[in-house]
């Protein structure tokens, strides 16, 4: 587990062996959120509080099929299996306190975006699809077909990047592009419903 990651549970008073069961999901937990900070530390909060006062096990037993979903979907896209349109992990609200503090900003700054930034959002929407970081052009290729310029697409991406909805990174010596988890577990239900731009 990554030390930020361990220190946040420790500071929720969750702190079990690294030999016991508990600790072994909470890493699991830790490693799908990607150590997303508020994603955690609701987590942390609902083990923490009734009905499972600090059970992890107990929590896992409940909510563990979603984990290995997305355990599923990161093996499959470490295989080079890129494409997942399908994929309906909705990491953003399988519990209720995520339902609440997690899912709601993110429909917020979606419904701002496609208010103000509409092909900033169409390119969320559509990149969506990518289970992995792949190249830039990839995710812009997605705009041709909404009558977008090269020009409109590269501030539509500015417009993601300014927002922290993508993330940038160097992948076998090549410029790569991929959402958090989070984000694309919304963008891909937003994706479904773009024909509704039209």
């Amino acid at each position: 587990m990554a030390p930020e990651q361990l220190a946040l549970f420790e500071k929720t008073g969750l702190a079990p062996s690294p030999y016991t069961e508990g600790y072994a999901y909470l890493v699991r937990m830790g490693h799908a959120y990607e150590g997303h900070p508020l994603a955690l530390r609701v987590i942390a909060g609902e083990i923490g509080s009734r009905p499972y006062f600090g059970d992890v096990t107990a929590y896992w037993q409940r909510y563990g099929h979603e984990i290995e979903t997305v355990e599923s979907a990161i093996a499959a896209a470490a295989a080079g299996q890129a494409v997942g349109a399908d994929d309906r992990w909705q990491l953003d609200r399988f519990t209720q306190a995520l339902r609440r503090n997690v899912r709601q900003r993110l429909e917020q700054t979606f419904q701002r975006l496609r208010q103000e930034a509409k092909f900033a959002y169409i390119l969320l929407c559509e990149a969506a699809v990518y289970r992995c970081a792949v190249p830039e052009d990839w995710w812009l290729s997605h705009l041709e077909y909404w009558d977008c310029t090269p020009e409109k697409g590269l501030l539509a991406l500015d417009a993601l990047r300014d927002r922290f909805l993508v993330e940038e990174a160097i992948e076998s010596e090549r410029y790569t592009l991929r959402q958090h988890g989070l984000i694309r577990s919304v963008a891909l239900e937003h994706f479904q419903h773009l024909d509704e731009l039209v």
